[in-house]
């Protein structure tokens, strides 16, 4: 919100695979890209990158996205960026990334900083498949990686519904020396159990305030002896139920 911002251009294909804002930050002119890779050859999608690219030499760049290739070109018994694999993911479009990338300066900065780390963004639902691939990735200009803080994969997805993890870059922000404002993840309204959680603890709260004292309630079921033991009763299911919820929760993040 500190940064004095303006958008000069943007940049689109028909697709809607592809986004480029030339900006302005804070009189610095910055080229950001956010892309989705194709899942089959794409020297369309290269190419249209490419002509954003050459009007706009000699700025800063900064593309992010699921690029659904690697740039490790090597074999897969040796390939870095992937595992468990019997062949590169889109071997054509990763040559194609890897001449952009040569042609216009550009590199990526996990690599850059961690040149022989292993950890990927991608991995298939389910328990069966174990192919891993790191699939997402920012490309930035080589001028640009002094500046570089910062850049991580999440240690898990964000949540149950995304087999991508999350990226992220930080450039000159300082960001260690800055108090952080701790926040709530919203991921927890995806849950498939939500509803069920919010209705046992309402009738939690319901149990809580009924008034055992009274007996004469001829909705009373005819196995309890009074409302006490029905109350009691019904808190123990609640118990249980919430217990329960909470198991396939974590399965479900598993």
């Amino acid at each position: 919100m500190t940064i004095n911002t303006v958008v000069n251009r943007e940049w689109r294909d028909q697709a809607e695979n592809v986004l480029f804002m030339d900006v302005s930050l804070n009189g610095h002119n910055v080229i950001l890209g956010s892309i989705y890779g194709p899942n089959n050859t794409g020297r369309e999608f290269y190419r249209f990158i490419n002509g954003i690219l050459g009007e706009t030499a000699g700025s800063y760049t900064v593309i992010g996205g699921d690029w659904n290739t690697v740039l490790d070109p090597q074999p897969v018994q040796y390939n870095i960026d992937i595992l468990n694999m019997t062949a590169i993911p889109n071997p054509v479009n990763s040559g194609l990334l890897r001449d952009m990338c040569t042609q216009y300066n550009l590199s990526d900065p996990f690599r850059v900083l961690y040149p022989n780390k292993n950890d990927y963004t991608y991995s298939p639902f389910g328990d069966i498949r174990r192919n891993r691939s790191r699939l997402d990735f920012f490309l930035i200009s080589n001028n640009l990686i002094p500046a570089v803080d910062h850049c991580r994969i999440s240690p898990s997805v964000l949540c149950a519904q995304f087999d991508h993890k999350n990226i992220s870059l930080s450039l000159n922000c300082k960001t260690d020396q800055v108090p952080k404002k701790k926040k709530l993840t919203n991921c927890f309204l995806n849950s498939r159990y939500l509803g069920l959680s919010v209705t046992a603890s309402a009738i939690e709260s319901y149990a809580v305030a009924i008034d055992t004292s009274y007996n004469e309630n001829p909705a009373l079921p005819a196995n309890f002896a009074n409302t006490l033991e029905f109350v009691e009763d019904l808190k123990r299911q609640i118990s249980s139920l919430k217990t329960t919820l909470r198991e396939l929760e974590n399965l479900e993040l598993q």
